[in-house]
């Protein structure tokens, strides 16, 4: 399952933090919908942010209806942040969100979360591979 994650983003070091980040941030919600044990593998135990998007998932799935969009996109190339004392990497990526869509069976729009711009902080471990342990978002 790994070997889905691009070589650059498999590195031990900044640049494969960076492209991490930037690939978990622009792909997480297509692996919700089409690869979700890729998903629980990059997600740490404790990462709140993955167990409310799982919770999300499985919340709108009950209803029969789907999610679309949310796709997130890095709009610079390199983070702010690096290695943190504990072993952990903190980075901080300025954001673009598109709209979240939430459609039921008829393909009608139920609900939509808006997207916008802002910044994203990610914690990242490496363990054979990156982990996300935490993702917080603000607004611009």
């Amino acid at each position: 399952m790994i070997e889905a994650i691009p070589p650059l983003a498999r590195q031990e070091d900044l640049t494969g933090a960076q492209e991490f980040a930037k690939f978990f941030l622009a792909e997480y919600q297509d692996l919700m919908r089409e690869d979700p044990r890729l998903f629980d593998a990059l997600a740490g135990d404790n990462c709140d942010f993955c167990e409310t998007v799982r919770t999300h998932y499985a919340s709108v799935a009950e209803t029969g209806h789907t999610l679309e969009g949310g796709e997130v996109i890095a709009t610079a190339a390199d983070s702010q942040g690096g290695l943190r004392e504990d072993g952990t990497w903190s980075l901080s990526l300025p954001i673009e969100s598109r709209d979240l869509i939430e459609v039921d069976s008829n393909g009608t729009e139920v609900d939509r979360t808006e997207g916008g711009t802002g910044e994203a902080t990610l914690i990242l471990e490496f363990k054979n591979h990156w982990i996300v342990v935490a993702v917080g978002a603000e607004r611009g």
